[in-house]
């Protein structure tokens, strides 16, 4: 596979000589033996482009590998652990394990052979980082979290690594246990505010509304504080991965980016448009002194913070000046693209595609076509890199039948979804019924009835889509019998089928589907996945279009989620169904928007 520009150019100045030389030896001591070799030789702090580009020159990786390798590093989320420091400083084996956890097949034994490497506290936090994306390797990343702060008890960063990952993992109780510690540990504003941030991203995690108000309220007072230190501003000093999560400035444009979405999800997008131009002052503070992985991570928050500007001037009905902020979200995206970002190389074909349908609703179908051919081209080099990626291809062939609605072509667009449909069909007859493509699979009617419903009857076209899926459940089930993974897709085509119906105006006919799907979903085992999110979503649409017992299936409902409610713990979709029918029982007019 073609190696990426930022790989390809680094690897062009090694001594084509020297590595061939230490290729051939690989016979002798085996590839590990022969990566132990080179990087004994080589400085600590290599940079990690250097030290992946050497890892594809000596065959450690290949180019695909490499690329993932890159973008796993390249992280400018997490303000915990410096994942790169490990990488460019950690031992041989370390990076060893870290390659490994970048490809699916490997990530495990990569997980393993880190924990089994891991001795201090800075070790079990990079550990438990990678770890915690993850539910598979959830439990490695408890183990490691506590690891952490067993070696080091007064770094309330680890306490607030551990409370992330314990409400990754649903347990919302522990990781507020977990917050209150970090809250008694922090002493410094700053620590105070950080705490803060997590106390309330985890709050929005449980969808807990009536907190939100006061959760802003607190954040702002506490972002106040640490406004007026004596030593608050930009630094002289350059700053380093260590000292980042120390900077004041960083730390308070972080806690403003938090800001925003808490104001986003109140629908406060006037004082979020303001607050998103509070959080790129702060950035601005300190991008002149940063350089490096530290620059990355800065225009990082920057790229996401000019989305969300772009994602609010857009709720502001604010057209041209919506439209200009996703032009400067991309530019920077590709900028980052340009200088060796992984991350971004890949995020610029999405964001491109976004656009592109924002301006297709917008009427400016020339430029969406435009931002789709270029999505397509970049998407395609992509593709040609990771070509195991299934969504990828996906993705770019999801981009392919866009572009076809964009110029106008609706039976293009339905070819070209047929496509789609097959190709996910061959995937799952070759490979098994593997629960994430079943999932796009289910989906995929959902996401074109949602770009389809600006067009004229756009409920009509998706007959052809569902009867393919019908289809394509058909064989399936023939070639591997009764599986509940057939079953999700079954129920999810039809209830895509009511709503196809609903949209047509035949509501008794989508009722009539619901009332199925509800005695379906019923009839699941109780460990079926998303077993109650079949039988609330019948419920809901039962509700909508039955008006007359409208009270009757919101009892229904209440009824299914009592044993929940009784645990104490609730999903945020279980605790929306609660609040929506709860209302609709009452008999509240509102429960059902107008436009719903």
């Amino acid at each position: 596979a073609p190696l990426a520009p930022v790989l390809k150019d680094s690897a062009a100045k090694a001594s084509r000589v020297l590595w061939t030389g230490l290729v051939a030896m690989a016979t002798l001591g085996g590839a590990l033996g022969l990566y132990q070799f080179v990087f004994d030789r080589e400085p600590a702090s290599l940079p990690t482009t250097e030290l992946v580009s050497r890892m594809f020159e000596t065959g450690r990786i290949t180019a695909e590998n490499a690329d993932t390798l890159l973008a796993l590093l390249q992280d400018s989320a997490s303000p915990v652990s410096n994942l790169q420091s490990v990488f460019e400083e950690g031992s041989d084996a370390q990076r060893e394990a870290i390659a490994m956890i970048a490809v699916g097949s490997t990530r495990m034994q990569g997980l393993e052979l880190l924990r089994a490497e891991a001795e201090t506290a800075e070790d079990w936090a990079a550990l438990a980082e990678f770890a915690s994306n993850r539910k598979e390797s959830g439990d490695i990343a408890l183990e490691a979290s506590r690891k952490a702060i067993a070696l080091d008890p007064e770094n309330i960063q680890y306490l607030l690594l551990l409370a992330r990952t314990q409400a990754g993992m649903g347990d919302f109780a522990a990781s507020r246990r977990t917050l209150a510690a970090a809250s008694t540990l922090a002493i410094t504003p700053r620590e105070k505010l950080m705490a803060l941030v997590s106390e309330t991203s985890f709050d929005e995690t449980e969808d807990l509304k009536e907190k939100r108000s006061d959760n802003i309220e607190r954040t702002r007072q506490a972002i106040a504080v640490v406004k007026s230190l004596p030593d608050y501003g930009p630094s002289s000093e350059p700053i380093t991965p260590d000292t980042l999560i120390e900077n004041h400035v960083y730390v308070v444009a972080y806690s403003l980016t938090h800001l925003v979405r808490l104001h986003i999800y109140e629908e406060e997008y006037d004082t979020a448009l303001s607050v998103t131009e509070d959080a790129l002052a702060e950035l601005a503070l300190i991008e002149p002194t940063s350089e490096g992985r530290v620059r990355e991570k800065l225009l990082g928050m920057k790229q996401l913070l000019l989305s969300y500007r772009a994602s609010i001037l857009h709720k502001l009905q604010r057209g041209d000046e919506h439209f200009q902020a996703h032009e400067d979200a991309i530019a920077l995206a590709r900028q980052l693209a340009s200088e060796g970002n992984i991350k971004a190389e890949r995020r610029l074909p999405g964001l491109l595609y976004g656009v592109a349908h924002e301006y297709n609703v917008a009427g400016q179908s020339e430029s969406a076509v435009a931002r789709t051919e270029e999505a397509i081209a970049l998407q395609t080099d992509i593709d040609t890199r990771y070509p195991d990626e299934w969504e990828r291809r996906y993705a770019l062939q999801s981009m392919r039948a866009s572009m076809a609605l964009f110029a106008g072509d609706a039976a293009g667009r339905s070819r070209e979804d047929a496509k789609l449909v097959t190709m996910i069909e061959d995937d799952l007859l070759r490979e098994g019924l593997l629960p994430e493509r079943i999932s796009y699979l289910v989906r995929l009617p959902q996401t074109v009835r949602f770009y389809w419903n600006e067009q004229p009857d756009a409920p009509k076209q998706l007959s052809p889509l569902l009867a393919q899926i019908d289809g394509a459940h058909s064989r399936l089930l023939k070639r591997f019998g009764p599986h509940e993974q057939l079953d999700r897709l079954k129920l999810g085509n039809k209830l895509e089928r009511a709503l196809q119906h609903a949209g047509m105006g035949n509501t008794e006919t989508a009722a009539e589907i619901m009332a199925e799907v509800e005695q379906l979903s019923e009839a699941l085992p109780e460990g079926f996945e998303g077993r109650g999110g079949f039988y609330l979503y019948a419920l809901y649409y039962r509700a909508k279009y039955d008006a007359d017992n409208a009270a009757r299936y919101a009892e229904r409902a209440l009824a299914y989620t009592q044993p929940l409610q009784a645990v104490g713990e609730l999903p945020t979709g279980e605790q929306w169904a609660i609040a929506h029918f709860t209302r609709v029982k009452n008999g509240d007019p509102t429960a059902y928007p107008s436009d719903d």
